[in-house]
């Protein structure tokens, strides 16, 4: 069965789709609705593809791997931020090294494994991390047994922004023995003044 359609029919219909002054509110409604739908989705992939993804394969990479290729910056305000939550990481250590309880204004080793990305706990255990940094921390432990108490950051690097988020941030730090290396990955998020750390050397 063929329907045939005359030119006037076609040039109503047409005038229906394309003018809005002659629609019914219900179609303006719909129209609107329909419309937001479309934003919406469209919103939603653009957002998809603009975020910026990143992993690091920690089987493959270390973070002095990761370093060779950062870019170096002389932020004094991120340094001194850096140098910071390094400070109290790495004294975290001391109440282990008194053989003390620490106290309630106090941070433990325990304490920032829940600092970690959740990349990170994925391939570090608990134990592992303690382990980990037992053996990190024993850089810093000059030969009386006391801790390095400043001066910790050598240098700073910041992760390609095009590849990783903002503000992914590599220090090698400062040992007691030149020789032995060490660093530190820490994320800064900058809206809700927090950071996390993706390595640990």
């Amino acid at each position: 069965m063929v329907f045939i359609m005359n030119k006037d029919k076609i040039n109503v219909i047409s005038k229906k789709i394309f003018n809005i002054k002659d629609s019914t509110m219900q179609e303006k409604i719909l129209l609107g609705m329909a419309m937001l739908v479309v934003l919406l989705i469209g919103t939603f992939i653009l957002k998809h593809f603009l975020t910026k993804k990143y992993e690091i394969n920690y089987k493959e990479k270390t973070v002095s791997n990761l370093f060779e290729y950062a870019i170096s910056t002389n932020d004094r305000e991120v340094y001194w931020i850096l140098n910071n939550i390094i400070n109290s990481f790495i004294h975290s250590y001391e109440v282990e090294l008194d053989g003390r309880e620490k106290n309630n204004e106090e941070y433990s080793r325990k304490d920032f494994y829940n600092v970690l990305t959740s990349e990170y706990k994925k391939v570090l255990s608990k134990k592992e991390y303690l382990e980990l940094t037992d053996n990190m921390m024993k850089k810093f432990i000059r030969y009386n047994n006391t801790l390095k108490t400043d001066d910790y950051i050598q240098e700073v690097r910041y992760l390609n922004n095009r590849v990783y988020p903002d503000n992914m941030y590599i220090c090698k730090l400062n040992t007691i023995d030149s020789d032995v290396e060490s660093y530190i990955g820490i994320i800064l998020d900058t809206v809700t003044r927090s950071y996390s750390i993706f390595y640990l050397e």
